[in-house]
């Protein structure tokens, strides 16, 4: 399973102590960016540095983000078609 890594930190960091929050606060590039709750594109460290990681949707969209990107990978997977045993075509009702 891959993890991604700004979901990681962001939830790290919802449940870390005082210390702890500056620490990761300070491993966060300075050039990342998200946008706030009324739509205003600010830098990630400066608005966690005024606000709680749980008072934005930061988790949300790496969520979000997480699942899109597993999404991405499943239609390799219906490309291959329908897979058909020997059990399951025995199991269908024959057409009259």
């Amino acid at each position: 399973m891959v993890v991604n890594p700004r979901l990681k930190t962001y939830l790290k960091l919802a449940y870390a102590g005082p210390g702890e929050k500056q620490q990761i606060l300070n491993r966060i590039p300075r050039n990342l960016s998200a946008y706030d709750n009324e739509g205003q594109i600010v830098s990630v460290r400066e608005l966690l540095t005024t606000t709680d990681v749980a008072g934005t949707s930061l988790i949300q969209t790496e969520m979000y983000n997480t699942v899109m990107e597993g999404a991405k990978k499943s239609p390799l997977y219906a490309k291959r078609g329908p897979q058909h045993t020997d059990e399951l075509l025995v199991a269908q009702s024959p057409d009259p």
